[in-house]
């Protein structure tokens, strides 16, 4: 339940943060909300990955409609054609990974420069 409320989390600051900064911002929430979570590595690099998939796949959906597929099927011929849908699988897999750094990166900081609290 935790991780799914994460995710929502994740999910949402992402999207908001792609409206108004630029392509890499996912990360930096993915940093975020990777070192304020206090899951294990693994399974914040997973967090990330599956919100950085969702929103930046949604975003890619959304923008090929909004242009009747047109850039994606022109750039889909550029990666040896392999069409809109693969496109959006692409696009999505990158935004995955850099949700899924941004997050490992954020709980690998808290790990090792842990508060001094005591």
């Amino acid at each position: 339940m935790k991780f799914f409320f994460f995710l929502l989390t994740m999910a949402g600051a992402g999207w908001l943060a792609q409206l108004f900064l630029p392509w890499p911002a996912i990360a930096l929430v993915g940093l975020l909300i990777g070192a304020w979570t206090g899951l294990s590595v693994g399974r914040n690099f997973a967090l990330g990955f599956l919100a950085g998939f969702l929103v930046w796949g949604m975003q890619a959906f959304l923008l090929n409609v909004a242009n009747d597929g047109l850039l994606a099927g022109r750039i889909g011929e550029l990666f040896m054609g392999i069409g809109t849908s693969g496109i959006w699988i692409l696009t999505a897999c990158v935004g995955g990974l850099l949700g899924g750094l941004g997050c490992a990166t954020g709980s690998a900081g808290v790990t090792l420069f842990p508060s001094k609290s005591a």
